[in-house]
């Protein structure tokens, strides 16, 4: 600290792979009904986790993003740094989760440490739990093997047959469980990219979790429609879950509309 102002961290330190986790949610109370005042809604963050890392990807200029479990090839953008857009260039459809996550996420730090991390590329990897999708894919292929001897696991629906499957399994086409992915997805990108671009420090705290949680809410709300948005459901759910952990109390916020990419 010098002068009231925080000094950066080192320029190691910066650009550092960072991985950073966030949970699904269930939502106990509450859904859009948070939308009004004055009331409120309750949600559990969950074991099942999305889990995000940054890192240096040595294409100056370059943002990628790959999702190993959804078999896509990786999402390619070129991004500038002076005025924080992203354009697609590659690979899988766009996704607005990340694309804005990532951008809001850059935009706290200084204009001199997003040139030092759009100098070295970024390349983001996200990975979401079992949890987060269907697996009756994977339980049907387990019965199967099961019933011709070559393993010895039934592949009943049970919470034991699940949690004996390997993890990070592609998604098959499994229809979503609706625990919060895209939520826990937009928050994890956000703190992996705050923590690698040296924005935060998770590991000294300082309220870095609120700061992560509160560019989660905004960049999930402006895909959700922006404006005012309510940190219900998915929007603060899971997104809050991350910062808080354990059980939140939900209320109306307001979010101002930014729009940053395209």
């Amino acid at each position: 600290m010098h002068n009231g102002v925080q000094e950066e961290p080192p320029v190691a330190a910066m650009l550092a792979p960072a991985a950073v986790s966030a949970p699904g949610k269930a939502l106990v109370i509450g859904g859009f009904l948070v939308l009004e005042k004055p009331n409120a809604g309750c949600v559990l963050s969950l074991s099942a986790r999305v889990t995000c890392q940054a890192q240096a990807l040595g294409e100056p200029g370059v943002l990628r993003v790959s999702a190993p479990q959804l078999g896509a090839a990786a999402a390619r953008y070129a991004l500038d740094a002076a005025a924080l857009t992203l354009r697609a260039l590659e690979g899988a459809p766009p996704n607005a989760f990340v694309e804005l996550a990532a951008l809001y996420a850059l935009s706290l730090g200084s204009a001199a440490a997003r040139a030092r991390v759009v100098a070295h590329g970024l390349q983001l990897t996200v990975r979401a739990d079992n949890d987060f999708y269907s697996q009756r894919a994977a339980l049907a292929a387990v019965a199967k093997a099961g019933a011709a001897g070559e393993v010895g696991v039934a592949g009943a629906a049970t919470a034991v047959a699940l949690r004996a499957l390997p993890p990070l399994l592609p998604c098959m086409g499994g229809a979503k469980t609706g625990l919060g992915s895209s939520a826990a997805v937009v928050a994890s990108v956000a703190a992996a990219v705050l923590q690698h671009a040296g924005a935060v420090d998770f590991g000294r705290g300082g309220g870095a979790a609120e700061i992560a949680h509160r560019v989660a809410q905004l960049a999930h709300s402006q895909v959700r429609g922006g404006g005012a948005a309510a940190a219900g459901d998915d929007a603060g759910a899971g997104a809050g879950a991350t910062a808080a952990g354990g059980l939140l109390q939900l209320l109306l916020v307001q979010v101002a509309a930014h729009r940053c990419c395209h």
